[in-house]
């Protein structure tokens, strides 16, 4: 059975095939009949799926992140594709060729990881410049540094999309002080390359995109903010205060405390950080949603949530 992919999926097809799902419910129709309501993902992107018989039933038959067989036709609801199930099926792992599954930066990830080290040797503050190094010379943290996603859905959600998201910012920030004065770039750049760090266990991505237990009760913004005091404990007379500005942009860099942030900025430093990161990531999720959406003669998207549950305008790139 030849795979079929999300993202080739048009209205009208066929659809035998295998994916991963993940978001399952069961709702309520206005007829106040129930359906089950998951997403179908493989590496191209994801598919709403939806069954309408039987839907307690059938949801007993799997569960988040199992791969399943789907038999069905694609349908177009509301600007945005999904597929009426008839049939789905279990499928076990080890029938699985995971690299058809797990999405993955298009970039070349050794290169962009050798681009952060660079980034690290170019610091002048010879403390931060050993934290970075005490970090990343540890091969857990490295390794799953490189894999990681930047997150599970919003933006950059694929192998190596942290590492691609946290260069794009520390890149930004290595040219900032071309346009302000009175930058601490060493501290801003340190905080751009340590900021998400604690996604590599927030999240889990052996097989599927999901958060962990640690993410979903502790979350990265403190999981990273313990990783690195940890290591600057290992750093003898490392400056109290230096320690405390770099914990402060970690704590503060989601900006709102609506967003998750323990802290909002208030370090020009951590303040750059947020606006840099919210613009990296509303940048990389809007294109995302460009470039998933399924209908090409349509000029707008589906609703993101990123951007408040709003449709996107696709057609800007005009002569």
């Amino acid at each position: 059975m030849a795979k079929q992919y999300a993202d080739k999926l048009s209205t009208n097809d066929k659809v035998d095939s295998v994916f991963i799902v993940r978001n399952k419910h069961v709702r309520i129709t206005k007829n106040n009949k129930s359906y089950l309501a998951f997403e179908l993902v493989d590496k191209s992107g994801e598919i709403v799926g939806r069954i309408w018989d039987k839907a307690e039933e059938m949801s007993r038959l799997f569960k988040d992140n199992d791969f399943v067989r789907v038999i069905g036709i694609v349908e177009s609801f509301q600007n945005m594709l999904q597929i009426n199930i008839k049939q789905i099926q279990r499928v076990g792992q080890d029938k699985i060729d995971i690299d058809e599954f797990l999405p993955k930066t298009t970039k070349d990830i050794d290169l962009m990881f050798n681009q952060i080290v660079s980034i690290i040797e170019g610091i002048q503050n010879k403390w931060l410049k050993n934290l970075l190094h005490a970090v990343f010379e540890k091969e857990e943290y490295r390794e799953l540094f490189k894999k990681a996603p930047a997150s599970i859905k919003m933006h950059n959600y694929y192998i190596g999309g942290l590492l691609e998201h946290t260069l794009s910012v520390a890149s930004m920030c290595m040219e900032i002080d071309k346009y302000y004065k009175n930058i601490n770039k060493d501290l801003l750049v340190a905080g751009a390359i340590l900021h998400d760090i604690g996604k590599i266990y927030e999240y889990e991505y052996s097989h599927a995109f999901d958060y962990t237990d640690r993410g979903r009760l502790i979350g990265h913004i403190v999981i990273g903010t313990q990783m690195v005091k940890s290591k600057i404990a290992e750093i003898p007379q490392f400056p109290a205060e230096l320690e405390m500005l770099l914990e402060h942009m970690l704590l503060s860099h989601h900006g709102q405390y609506e967003w998750g942030s323990p802290k909002k900025p208030k370090v020009l430093e951590a303040v750059i950080l947020h606006y840099l990161d919210d613009m990296d990531a509303k940048i990389a999720g809007f294109q995302k949603m460009v470039e998933k959406s399924q209908e090409p003669d349509k000029k707008w998207t589906s609703r993101s949530f990123m951007f408040d549950n709003k449709m996107l305008y696709k057609n800007s790139n005009i002569g």
